[in-house]
């Protein structure tokens, strides 16, 4: 049966667009799953050039999905499609209700993180904090790796790296001619806040028409926006208004032969960066530290103001903190000019705007993250500080059950970094306020288990996150162990290459130094026990898996039940006890009848509970 993925993203034309570069990457990464992208119907040509794994599902936002039991008709004519997965790359209270519609069996649901605490910090009027964001196509793609889906920015742009056919475009223009600059201005956006003034934005225009070898296309949208662009393209030479006049395709494949785009923060930006022209952006109430800059537009092609108040909005949306739009007001048109000439004479750069390895986590009032890293092994603070995206993207996976491990190679140094499940319902609460994470208790338990001089991967760092207190995630880093084998490989194999005599002895030897310095591992079990032999055969143990341990007086009862978890024969095990019994003074027949008894206890509560 094919495996299918519903992708839900309404929101504003540009919004939509940034999710080109992701749907199409991971589409070309699986060409085996099929893929439906739920929209606004009018952005269907949007996808046009998609992999052919990729479906549009068009709906009238305006007319049919204002009420509740539009979503829910909604709902019922996506269910014949029996989703495997929902990407809820809006989450809003209306994709929040669809997907509640969609719960069923076999559909695992992921969702956006806006970051909105780390925006309000950037935009609150006061003590603001300017730090770049997540890009919001960084936060698509997170969607879909939550999904178990990775994917590599491979775009090649919307025509896919090819010269799209001149006739899209023949009815506002020839083809271009050879020396010939084209350079695209889109004056308008929805909001006040995010426009230039008209009269300076003129000025603007009419410098590069006057100049030789210029030809200019104003792109906007129809009605006011195309009239007032009429008036421009009447009075100026060599300059054409494309506003209304083409299909989105034809507009897109014009796009593609520009030598620039000048706009403003809007959709017009994300189009033509989606067709890989270099963008010059003017920004006013919004920044590009929000995450909603051109695809793969680099910094220095943002225009901008340096005011204290800046930003004061991350849509646009709101009214300005002074009531003049300083930001805008202020910029002058000669600066926008000397940009665009400077960087038309400039080779194109590549590189997204913002280097990705380098950015911090989204901050906010309600976030907050813990890094420890041993003294020893400060080096390795960068690899903490973006632990999550890099353990999303590097690495090979050593174990995948409730938590997550994988080697790692960083610096030339070989790690273990073990990702823990987050925490559901009262435990994110619990581990956030009244318990300490697992990862940290690993951390701690491994630097106690080296100074008693018990084996234990050398801890390296811990990391938390958390919201508002509660934990979120949780991360634990070793070196890898120099130990090759689980012990649990002398109980499933039965090979003779190794001596098991010298093996249980030594575990046995464990066992006591641990108990002897009050040390109890409550998972002591032949998997979370790691053993190598050196060139004269002398046997080497560690203990993995340290979240749960017990500190305290450890007597002969309590000793032998934590043997409870050992596989094996009853001679193999009384082979281990009766050693362990020597090396701790205790009566040996009777630590072997208890470790027995306590081990067929165990086991059977086992079985009956995986029977129940």
């Amino acid at each position: 049966m094919a495996v299918r993925i519903l992708v839900i993203r309404f929101s504003a034309f540009g919004d939509v667009a940034m999710t080109l570069p992701v749907l199409d990457a991971i589409a070309h990464n699986y060409p085996q799953y099929h893929f439906y992208m739920l929209s606004d119907a009018k952005f269907a040509s949007l996808f046009e050039h998609c992999p052919a794994n990729v479906h549009f599902i068009g709906v009238d936002i305006q007319q049919d999905l204002h009420r509740l039991r539009d979503l829910i008709h909604l709902a019922k004519q996506l269910l014949p499609y029996r989703f495997n997965y929902v990407a809820d790359l809006h989450n809003v209270l209306r994709t929040k209700i669809l997907r509640l519609t969609l719960i069923g069996l076999n559909r695992h649901f992921a969702h956006i993180n806006k970051g909105r605490f780390a925006k309000h910090r950037l935009t609150r009027r006061y003590r603001k904090v300017r730090q770049p964001l997540r890009p919001t196509i960084e936060r698509y793609r997170q969607v879909f790796l939550a999904l178990g889906f990775d994917c590599t920015y491979n775009y090649r742009g919307y025509f896919d790296g090819k010269a799209p056919d001149p006739s899209l475009f023949a009815l506002v223009t020839p083809p271009k001619k050879k020396g010939e600059k084209w350079l695209g201005i889109a004056p308008f956006a929805r909001y006040k806040g995010k426009v230039y003034p008209m009269e300076k934005m003129y000025c603007v225009v009419n410098y590069f028409a006057t100049q030789q070898g210029f030809r200019i296309f104003l792109f906007g949208g129809d009605g006011n926006e195309k009239a007032s662009l009429s008036q421009w393209a009447s009075a100026l030479p060599s300059t054409t208004v494309v506003a209304g006049m083409l299909s989105l395709k034809g507009e897109l494949a014009l796009m593609s032969q520009l030598d620039m785009m000048l706009s403003m923060d809007s959709a017009n930006m994300h189009l033509a960066s989606l067709v890989g022209v270099p963008v010059v952006s003017i920004w006013g109430a919004t920044h590009p530290y929000g995450g909603f800059s051109g695809w793969q537009q680099p910094e220095e092609y943002a225009i901008q103001m340096d005011l204290p108040c800046r930003p004061c909005t991350v849509y646009g949306n709101w009214k300005c903190f002074r009531n003049d739009y300083a930001c805008m007001e202020t910029l002058p048109s000669e600066q926008i000019i000397d940009t665009v000439k400077r960087l038309l004479a400039a080779p194109v750069p590549s590189g997204t705007l913002w280097n990705l390895a380098q950015l911090p986590e989204d901050t906010s009032a309600g976030y907050g993250k813990t890094i420890v890293v041993a003294e020893e092994w400060r080096h390795c603070l960068k690899l903490c500080e973006n632990i999550n995206l890099i353990f999303d993207q590097q690495g090979s996976i050593i174990q995948q059950a409730r938590n997550t491990t994988k080697r790692l190679a960083y610096n030339n140094i070989d790690l273990v970094i073990k990702s823990y499940k987050i925490p559901i319902g009262i435990n994110r609460l619990i581990y956030g306020f009244l318990r300490k994470s697992k990862a940290r208790r690993s951390f701690l338990y491994a630097k106690k288990l080296l100074q008693c001089g018990i084996g234990t991967p050398a801890p390296v760092a811990f990391v938390e996150e958390r919201y508002f207190g509660f934990l979120y995630k949780s991360y634990y880093v070793t070196l890898m162990s120099v130990c090759r084998h689980q012990l649990r490989e002398i109980i499933l194999t039965e090979s003779s290459s190794f001596d098991r005599s010298a093996i249980f002895d030594a575990l046995a030897k464990l066992a006591a130094t641990m108990h002897e310095h009050g040390i109890l591992h409550k998972d002591f079990s032949m998997g979370n026990i790691l053993f190598s032999l050196d060139n004269n055969a002398a046997v080497y143990l560690e203990l993995v898996d340290l979240n749960r341990m017990f500190f305290g007086s450890i007597g002969m009862r309590l000793g032998c039940k934590n043997f409870e978890r050992i596989m094996g024969t009853d001679a193999e095990l009384s082979h281990i006890v009766r050693r362990y019994a020597e090396l701790r003074h205790f009566d040996t027949q009777k630590c072997i009848s208890l470790a027995l008894r306590y081990r067929a206890q165990f086991f059977r509560k086992k079985r009956l509970s995986y029977s129940g």
